[in-house]
């Protein structure tokens, strides 16, 4: 049925026949009085359903920072939009609606004291449809580092011949518990071994130096509670893996005595000369052979 339509008109209102959800094109005829005709069509989703998401549940404690909850659902094929309130349902045109990125909803729990939290959270459609009760999130937030003490390298030792040391420290965490542990030769920029997943008070790590040149070495430990706070301490210890350098043995060629006097010239720029052994063996001793001498 053809429809006059004034010149200045700008909009036309239209039901559609067919009320069921749904994909619906809707063709614009237009004819003029020399009964020339254009044509234009668009397309629109009928949606009157609430929508119906999964969302990922929080972990059991929150440091308060950032934390991205994920949505899953058909509904997702739309724009999807969320908001926290209270237990009555929103204002479908509040402002306090705001759009989920990539099906993410990032939730911030900063302003929150610490203790158990409870959130509503409302989901919205592109349609405007609202659920018909709010998803209940339940997590309790803790924003104090666990406590860490007495970090040690090879029990509180100055000096190291080898790169593989011990590590102790104690740690404790009242509200979430201990989580884990990671160690860092750059002050805490680059976790050498990733998070070593530990929930114990003490810790005991056989830990290999990546950076072996000798020197001082100082280690990071961090220690993580299962909310996500950290909590970090640092141990040094002087790593010497190079020999000292030895020069100026010289013996006559022959000798009537059985006693001689040696005169080298020794040095050791890491840790310093510390002991002398003389054999005649063409044998390098262990430093933990008897006969060395100061």
């Amino acid at each position: 049925q053809w429809i006059s339509l004034p010149a200045d008109t700008q909009s036309y209102q239209y039901t559609f026949s067919d009320s069921s959800e749904g994909l619906k094109t809707l063709y614009l005829i237009v004819k003029d009085k020399a009964q020339n005709i254009s044509w234009s069509h668009a397309e629109i989703r009928l949606d009157f359903s609430s929508p119906q998401l999964q969302v990922s549940s929080l972990p059991d404690y929150l440091d308060g920072g950032p934390h991205a909850i994920s949505l899953s659902g058909d509904e997702l094929i739309g724009e999807v939009f969320y908001l926290f309130g209270s237990d009555q349902t929103p204002n479908p045109d509040s402002v306090e609606w705001m759009s989920t990125v990539d099906g993410q909803i990032t939730l911030s729990l900063a302003d929150y004291a610490e203790g158990p939290v409870s959130l509503n959270l409302w989901i919205k459609d592109e349609a405007g449809n609202i659920a018909l009760e709010p998803i209940v999130l339940q997590t309790t937030v803790e924003k104090t580092p666990p406590e860490l003490n007495d970090f040690q390298i090879n029990a509180g030792e100055t000096l190291t011949g080898t790169a593989q040391v011990q590590l102790t420290w104690t740690a404790s965490d009242n509200v979430s518990g201990l989580n884990a542990f990671a160690i860092s030769e750059d002050g805490g920029g680059t976790l050498s071994e990733g998070w070593i997943l530990s929930s114990l008070a003490s810790g005991n790590y056989s830990y290999t130096f990546q950076d072996i040149v000798s020197g001082t070495k100082t280690l990071t430990l961090l220690v993580r509670d299962s909310a996500g706070n950290i909590s970090q301490q640092q141990a040094s210890i002087t790593l010497d893996t190079d020999g000292p350098s030895v020069s100026g043995i010289t013996l006559p060629v022959y000798t009537n005595t059985t006693t001689l006097t040696l005169t080298p010239t020794v040095s050791d720029t890491s840790s310093g000369n510390n002991e002398y052994l003389i054999n005649s063996a063409n044998l390098t001793p262990a430093a933990s052979d008897a006969g060395w001498n100061i």
